[in-house]
């Protein structure tokens, strides 16, 4: 709690010096929309895309595989002997396991993918953000979706800037 009540005297306090000294300036960014309109972030969504499409499709052969399966030991069974039954029944248990179990990692490896592009992108961006505002003068620079920040006055919205920036870099570090 003392550390909360601190913060807050300290921001006042900055606050309050800017708003005496009169030279505050506030800008805020939507990272969200520079992130899905920057060409980077543009290009890896299509990536990605690419990539998820894969995955279903590998998903739709290895059910169809598993259905198949499971089809013949349905229509053929009662006229294996147990013996024959019995390890046609495992191979389908081992192999509906695997399944599963590739489901899971490559999803999860899907999700930590996007997980790291983005962040990797967002960072860049930041450094953009960082840029700008010291270029131009910004005491503060909100970020529009996490901050609570409703409404942004489109004079001060660093966003379209911030893209431009970053596509720029984005196409000559290709």
């Amino acid at each position: 709690m003392k550390k909360i009540i601190a913060m807050v005297f300290i921001t006042s306090v900055v606050f309050s010096t800017h708003v005496l000294a009169g030279d505050l300036k506030v800008g805020c960014v939507d990272m969200p929309r520079a992130l899905n309109e920057s060409e980077a972030g543009i290009s890896a969504m299509k990536s990605l895309e690419s990539e998820y499409k894969k995955r279903d499709e590998e998903i739709n052969t290895r059910q169809e595989e598993l259905k198949k399966l499971k089809e013949e030991i349905d229509k053929k069974s009662y006229a294996w002997n147990k013996e024959t039954r019995d390890k046609r029944e495992s191979e389908f248990a081992s192999n509906r396991r695997m399944f599963e179990v590739w489901y899971n990692k490559s999803g999860e490896q899907l999700i930590r993918v996007k997980q790291e592009t983005e962040e990797r992108i967002i960072r860049g961006l930041w450094a953009i953000v960082e840029e700008l505002a010291a270029r131009d003068g910004y005491s503060f620079v909100l970020a529009r979706s996490v901050s609570g920040v409703l409404y942004c006055d489109p004079k001060v919205d660093l966003t379209d800037g911030v893209i431009k920036e970053h596509n720029k870099r984005f196409k000559s570090s290709k």
